[in-house]
């Protein structure tokens, strides 16, 4: 995990600002103290890591912290009648932040999500708090999800066998890797080709389909992309087939030709 971390950070270093949310996990907060640790000094990483429960965080919030927060809900609306949803879930999250909670007998001091509905119930600050800015913390509050992590995870484990979850056996009750790999450099190569292509040939058409009746009108559907577009790393979709044929030394003869032609007359560069 630390030379994930450490390859992660060199990767990232010419980035002005990180924004980093991590699983529960002692061995990441460790982790992430001793690599970034001259990152969050600075406040040039500002990382959390999260507390995911089904019932939400309900059970953080207790009537004395729950009646504050509607006090603090009804003093923003009487005091900005046209504040948004938006606007009023990053002020609670600021609010929170000053009433920080211990959960059982750990040190560590947690951020109560001001939304008892969602899944996301705690978010502790890895630094100084007193040194981060409060809004900044509450946007982030706010906008903080594992989604992305799980959903990854996700489509791992289903698309690669090797890498599969253990089953529990019908006879004994016992747990076995039906599907697991003996060697560990073949996981690695089918996450490497499963990593291509899920970012250059799958698109989200399937979560377009699903959301385009409530969100969109008319013409105003818009194109399915892969990750790789969103990101502004290429403007095409690639297939499988695109992948598989690439040649590095077709790539570069095509460049080789492409400058050629752009510095002859239109009449010559026709004959090339």
């Amino acid at each position: 995990m630390l030379a994930h971390f450490a390859l992660l950070k060199q990767k990232l270093k010419y980035a002005n600002q990180v924004n980093l949310y991590a699983d529960n996990d002692s061995g990441i907060k460790l982790a992430v103290g001793a690599v970034f640790n001259d990152w969050i000094a600075r406040n040039k990483l500002y990382a959390f890591q999260i507390s995911v429960e089904k019932t939400g965080c309900a059970q953080y919030l207790d009537e004395d912290a729950s009646k504050r927060l509607r006090e603090v809900r009804a003093n923003l609306k009487k005091e900005n009648p046209e504040i948004t949803n938006e606007g009023i879930k990053k002020a609670l999250g600021e609010a929170q932040l000053s009433n920080r909670v211990r959960v059982g007998n750990a040190k560590s001091e947690w951020i109560i999500n001001p939304n008892s509905k969602s899944r996301l119930a705690m978010m502790m600050p890895l630094g100084d708090v007193k040194r981060m800015n409060p809004k900044l913390v509450a946007s982030l509050l706010a906008n903080a999800s594992l989604h992305g992590v799980d959903n990854w995870f996700q489509i791992l484990s289903r698309h690669i066998n090797l890498l599969e979850r253990s089953v529990t056996s019908a006879t004994n009750a016992k747990r076995w890797n039906a599907y697991a790999g003996y060697n560990p450099e073949w996981m690695v190569k089918l996450i490497e080709i499963k990593r291509v292509y899920f970012n250059y040939c799958m698109t989200n058409e399937r979560t377009i389909k699903r959301t385009i009746k409530r969100n969109f009108k008319g013409n105003n559907k818009p194109k399915p992309t892969t990750p790789a577009m969103r990101l502004g790393l290429t403007r095409k979709h690639y297939t499988a087939e695109d992948l598989l044929s690439f040649s590095l030394d077709k790539e570069r003869i095509d460049e080789v030709y492409r400058n050629k032609t752009e510095h002859l007359p239109s009449f010559l560069s026709n004959r090339f």
